[in-house]
């Protein structure tokens, strides 16, 4: 009865792409569930996998996690389709990304741990570390696939999936190079219980031999940033790697920073510096010298550059003959990306062409338009050319 849903899911995914005959599509994506082997017994996680269709060799690994939704709220809710955006721009990145739903949630087989009680009290850590298995026996199992790195991999998690995030890098697995952590905890309104999270990361920070990074808005509901200073605090005497990043409000609740378009764009920057810093792949200069190889001034590259690191879907648009450079970013689909896109720069100019759609030039500005597999082979043309001229 689950997999009705995931092909349903997985036809939802490819429909937008068979209705654009100008060119391929951009990723190869699967929804399934995912047979993975958990304190000996066996569970199936709703698990969504992207990838570059024009990646070639073995990717690294982003395992991309997600929250616990409130008291109220219903577990099955939570579905990996859901940071499909957020697996895209990993994808973009270099990455194969792979979206996991932990047990009890959604389609995932098992049942959500619970250690304690307010009237006894919660073991955090043991709840967390319980979770953070998921993500492990989740890396166990896609790390034998063909197209993987198994000795690269990260881990980013959201709220509870954060928590959980470090809980797995506590455990010090074996290949994994760093954890992301975006607004990273619990809480419990009718149970406050702030102490035992500073107490609980600290008990992390002990063991954990991995840089982390560590994202929080200013304006978070849930952890504001006297609580995080001191989880992030605890974390580093312990003898863990904290970097924290604590950003500017985000929309009405900074707890949404994850997922708002203003939000992503923001811990996005933070993350490419992060993967740079560690020497993991993200955006380079052959990303943008891809684009800058159609026509564009050097004088436009940074805006390209700027362009490049943003949300999808987006698209990226200039007057013809040349000009100032416009984009529209964070829309359901690059269609509806292109057509926002032009009517913005057509407000300044008579007539605008589209420059890139997503992180790739557009096929109107290459060789053989009209023609998908020429429009396509000149784009990679375009792209090899610009590698071959920094010397990557």
């Amino acid at each position: 009865m689950l997999l009705a849903p995931l092909a349903a899911a997985r036809a939802q995914e490819t429909s937008p792409t068979q209705t654009t005959p100008t060119r391929p599509p951009e990723f190869v994506q699967e929804t399934t569930l995912l047979p993975v082997t958990i304190a000996g017994a066996t569970f199936r996680l709703e698990v969504m996998t992207v990838r570059s269709r024009t990646a070639t060799g073995r990717l690294p690994i982003a395992l991309i996690t997600h929250g616990k939704p409130g008291p109220r709220d219903d577990l099955a809710t939570i579905h990996a389709t859901s940071y499909r955006s957020i697996a895209r721009d990993m994808a973009r990145r270099g990455w194969l990304a792979v979206v996991l739903v932990r047990r009890g949630y959604g389609f995932s087989e098992g049942t959500l741990p619970q250690f304690g009680d307010c009237k006894s009290g919660y073991d955090l850590a043991r709840m967390f570390r319980t979770e953070a298995l998921d993500i492990a026996a989740t890396l166990t199992v896609v790390a034998n696939r063909p197209d993987a790195d198994a000795t690269r991999a990260i881990a980013i998690g959201v709220s509870a999936g954060g928590a959980a995030s470090l809980a797995l890098a506590a455990s010090a697995p074996a290949n994994l190079k760093a954890v992301v952590n975006v607004s990273g905890g619990l809480r419990n309104d009718t149970c406050p219980y702030e102490g035992k999270l500073v107490e609980t990361f600290a008990g992390f920070g002990r063991t954990t031999k991995i840089p982390t990074l560590w994202l929080y808005a200013r304006n978070d509901r849930l952890f504001g940033p006297d609580l995080v200073e001191k989880m992030r605090a605890a974390f580093v005497a312990a003898g863990g790697d904290a970097r924290l990043s604590m950003m500017d409000p985000v929309g009405d609740d900074g707890h949404s920073l994850f997922t708002l378009t203003e939000g992503r764009t923001r811990w996005y920057a933070a993350l490419d510096a992060f993967l740079r810093d560690v020497s993991l792949p993200t955006l380079g200069d052959h990303d943008v010298e891809a684009v800058m190889a159609l026509g564009l001034g050097a004088e436009q590259r940074t805006s390209v550059a700027r362009y490049m690191a943003v949300p999808g879907e987006k698209a990226l648009t200039r007057p013809v003959g040349g000009g100032k450079l416009t984009w529209y970013l964070g829309q359901p689909d690059v269609a509806t990306a292109r057509r926002l896109a032009l009517e913005l720069c057509e407000k300044a100019a008579p007539k605008c062409e589209v420059v890139a759609e997503n992180n790739r030039p557009a096929p109107r500005t290459v060789a053989g338009e009209g023609n998908p597999a020429a429009n396509d082979n000149a784009m990679k043309a375009a792209t090899e050319a610009a590698r071959k001229s920094i010397g990557r």
